[in-house]
């Protein structure tokens, strides 16, 4: 296992395993497959994944398999330039429970840690989802606040707790 920033030459891969996210874990992510598939364009990918760029998505690997992503944005509107925000945690169903989402967001921790003028990271994450939480809480990442209704799948509303690690 290790974990890197992808680059544009992971384009492929990420887009699959993001596609493959969005079918499997429908409420966790804001778009709906259909809306990735229009909107995830050669641009919009090369944009995510710029290696100079404030954003960037970070990969576990299995061997030479892409097998977990998540992304960091990062606002670099000085007001809002001490956050960065956590999205889009997924690691594929087979190489679930192999630590991959841990070593995904302690690599993500680092990387928010020596960024300069971070302070701290935030993330959103399903109310319901029991094992996420329990990693994010393992990681030092407290609760500061809870969206009721935050997301609308097939009719069925999902809550979303905030939460916050100070660096």
């Amino acid at each position: 296992m290790y974990i890197r920033r992808l680059l544009p030459a992971d384009a492929h891969a990420y887009r699959a395993l993001r596609l493959a996210a969005l079918a499997d874990s429908p409420t966790s992510f804001m778009p709906t497959v259909e809306e990735e598939l229009t909107t995830l364009t050669p641009t919009e990918l090369e944009r995510r994944l710029a290696p100079d760029g404030p954003n960037q998505v970070l990969g576990a690997f299995d061997n030479d398999a892409l097998v977990g992503i998540v992304g960091l944005l990062h606002d670099q509107r000085r007001k809002l330039a001490h956050k960065m925000l956590v999205v889009g945690v997924f690691v594929a169903a087979a190489a679930r429970g192999q630590g991959y989402a841990k070593a995904l967001m302690q690599e993500a921790i680092r990387t928010a840690r020596e960024t300069t003028g971070v302070r701290q990271l935030l993330l959103n994450v399903r109310t319901d989802n029991l094992p996420a939480k329990a990693l994010y809480t393992h990681l030092g990442f407290i609760a500061y606040g809870c969206e009721p209704d935050a997301i609308l799948v097939n009719g069925q509303f999902y809550d979303e707790e905030m939460a916050i690690l100070r660096l």
